[in-house]
């Protein structure tokens, strides 16, 4: 029989993303600053006592989150700009 994966596990892979997102709501134009904490303490969190590959994979995840809203003005600029420097800021 194969595992179906637990929801637990589905939260914990979506979880990076949601601080991300709370992140990107700290920025003008909706400004709600104190969610940037809020996000960074979840995204810390997330990562205390993991192996280097599951920080890494968490921490792109997380900056696919605050990137891709935060940088949506971007795409009215350039829509291939905006996809490479999406790709770009979030690997590092």
């Amino acid at each position: 029989m194969r595992r179906r994966p637990s929801s637990t596990a589905a939260a914990v892979a979506l979880a990076p993303l949601g601080a991300g997102i709370l992140v990107a709501a700290a920025l003008p134009p909706w400004g709600w600053w104190p969610l940037a904490l809020v996000g960074l303490g979840i995204w810390e969190w997330l990562l205390v006592g993991k192996r280097s590959a599951v920080r890494a994979r968490r921490t792109a995840l997380f900056s696919f989150g605050w990137f891709l809203p935060g940088l949506a003005w971007m795409w009215y600029v350039s829509i291939p700009g905006f996809a490479l420097v999406l790709l770009l800021f979030a690997g590092f």
